[in-house]
């Protein structure tokens, strides 16, 4: 789903498995980069990269309409980071909720359209920021900043809400049919090594383009999650692989069939670097 990808990365290592006690399959719910809610003010930041490859058009080149994607090379990086922080309290309605915000930053040699940081900032319950829930289940507000100018998310259009969270759904799972545990589970990264436990577990999820209201998108995961009660949302590395579609309605001719589109596959990874805690926030705080 590159139109909705926030930036590329994918971070190239060699994961080691020491100590297998435990390999379990049930059915749990995984959380993405949240697995635990620290203090408020805490933040965390992951150095990620993107692969990406394998560019297919579903489409003939006499059906282009300038779309760069199939002059891209088959196989390309791109790396930034991501900044995931808590960046405030407030009860609705008698229920507590924390403002979540995730910072993507790209590189500063990027040579994407995307050239400045985007942020997401949402008002989720904490009960679904846990082990079990779904941050994006019950999300009360939403700001998001695409560069420049903050777009106020209308929490009445569903079609829209959905779109907009949808552009990072990716790293936050919800309800995978079946996921594989390792504990304890040794991490190799060039900063060391990190034990924690290897969740193993697919998800899938698929909406509405331009803005939810037409076109198709879809993306299939297979996940890799290692789990560190010491990181302050309980995740230190998270691996996503899979599949990305995108069919595309073609108004120029007014077509009302879905007939153009691409698919590529893609491999993200996020690595912990640093956390802390202070956090801010330029984005309103409106309830």
């Amino acid at each position: 789903m590159s139109r909705l990808n926030t930036f590329g990365r994918v971070f190239l290592m060699h994961i080691v498995v020491l100590i297998c006690l435990f390999v379990a399959s049930r059915s749990v719910k995984a959380d993405g980069l949240i697995y635990q809610l620290p203090k408020d003010g805490s933040w965390v930041r992951y150095e990620v990269v993107l692969h990406h490859w394998d560019y297919t058009p579903l489409h003939s080149p006499q059906e282009d309409l300038g779309d760069e994607r199939r002059t891209r090379p088959r196989e390309d990086y791109d790396r930034g980071v991501m900044v995931v922080q808590s960046v405030g309290k407030v009860t609705v309605d008698g229920e507590a909720c924390r403002w979540i915000e995730l910072k993507a930053e790209p590189p500063a040699d990027n040579k994407r359209p995307i050239t400045a940081a985007q942020v997401y900032k949402m008002l989720i319950p904490e009960q679904d920021l846990k082990a079990g829930g779904d941050p994006f289940s019950h999300v009360k507000k939403m700001y998001y900043q695409p560069g420049s100018g903050v777009l106020t998310v209308d929490m009445q259009d569903k079609a829209m809400l959905k779109y907009q969270l949808d552009r990072i759904r990716r790293y936050f799972p919800h309800a995978p049919t079946q996921v594989v545990r390792e504990k304890p589970y040794v991490l190799e990264t060039p900063d060391g090594r990190i034990t924690g436990e290897l969740l193993t577990f697919n998800f899938a999820f698929d909406g509405k383009l331009y803005a939810g209201k037409a076109g198709f998108y879809s993306n299939t995961c297979r996940y890799r999650v290692v789990l560190d009660p010491n990181a302050p949302f309980g995740v230190n590395y998270l691996e996503v692989e899979g599949e990305s579609v995108e069919k595309l309605e073609d108004f120029r001719v007014n077509k009302p069939d879905i007939h153009r589109g691409w698919k590529s596959r893609f491999r993200e990874d996020f690595l912990m670097k640093a956390s802390g805690t202070g956090a801010t926030t330029a984005l309103p705080n409106n309830i």
